[in-house]
C-alpha cells in the first residue's frame, strides 16, 4: 500500500523511536509548516514542505531549502487549513494510506479541524491520526480492525447522519443500535479479542483506539 506520513505542527506526543518506525513504513514524508521542526530534530529530510509557512522557524525553513526539499507555499488568507492542503496534494499523487503524526496539542480547535478531515477524505485514502498512545480512524460500512485484549476503545458518530452501529469483539457489544450525537455511550469500551468488528450503517463513526492505557 502506497503510504505517506505527515508531520503536523501540534505537540510531539510520541518518542523518537516510534516516529522513526512510522516513517520507515512510508514511502513519502510531508512536513506541514512547523511540523518540519520535528523532522529536523530527527534529521529526517521531508519530501515536501507545505503550508502558509507562518509558524515554521526561519532556521528550519533554511534547513529544508538547503536539503532541496520541495516547497509549496500558500497565502495566509485561505479557506483551507494547511493540513487539508497537504491531504489534497497527497490525493492528487494517488496515495492509498496517510498517517497524521504530531496532530495533538494545546489548540483543541486545530485538532477538531483535523479530526473533521477524516470525513472529507474517507473515500480518498485510508486516513489515520496516530501517536504512540492513540490511533484515530473512521469507519463507514464494515471494518475488521486489529486489537489487543484489554485495550480501551471509544466510538462516536461523525458526520451528517445518525449511524446504526454493530460492535463485535468488545466487552459492550451492539447490534445495529442507533448512535445519536448527543448520547455518547460509545466511550471507554474494552476490546476482548485480537480483532474487533465495527459496522456503521447509514452513517459513519470515528474510533479512538488507546494503544497505551489512557491517563
Amino acid at each position: 500500500m502506497k503510504t505517506a506520513v505527515v508531520f503536523l505542527g501540534g505537540k510531539k506526543d510520541s518518542s523518537d523511536v516510534f516516529l522513526r518506525e512510522v516513517v520507515g513504513l512510508s514511502s513519502y514524508v510531508v512536513a506541514v509548516d512547523s511540523g518540519a521542526e520535528y523532522l529536523r530534530e530527527l534529521n529526517i529530510i521531508p519530501d515536501l514542505l507545505i503550508g502558509d509557512l507562518d509558524s515554521i522557524d526561519p532556521e528550519t525553513l533554511n534547513w529544508c531549502l538547503s536539503k532541496k526539499v520541495k516547497v509549496i507555499k500558500f497565502s495566509h488568507d485561505k479557506d483551507e487549513t494547511d493540513t487539508e492542503l497537504a491531504l489534497k496534494e497527497l490525493a492528487s499523487m494517488g496515495f492509498e494510506s496517510v498517517l497524521l503524526l504530531t496532530a495533538t496539542g494545546e489548540r483543541e480547535d486545530h485538532f477538531l479541524a483535523t479530526l473533521l478531515l477524516l470525513l472529507q477524505f474517507s473515500r480518498t485514502f485510508e486516513l489515520k491520526i496516530l501517536s504512540e498512545r492513540l490511533e484515530i480512524g473512521l469507519v463507514y460500512g464494515y471494518r475488521t480492525l486489529p486489537a489487543v485484549p484489554g485495550e480501551t476503545w471509544s466510538i462516536f458518530p461523525l458526520g451528517e447522519s445518525i449511524p446504526r452501529v454493530t460492535l463485535k469483539g468488545f466487552k459492550y457489544e451492539l447490534n445495529a443500535k442507533k448512535m445519536p450525537f448527543e448520547k455518547p455511550f460509545g466511550v471507554s469500551n474494552i476490546a476482548l479479542k485480537n480483532e474487533v468488528e465495527i459496522t456503521a450503517e447509514e452513517g459513519k463513526v470515528v474510533y479512538f483506539r488507546w494503544l497505551k492505557r489512557p491517563l
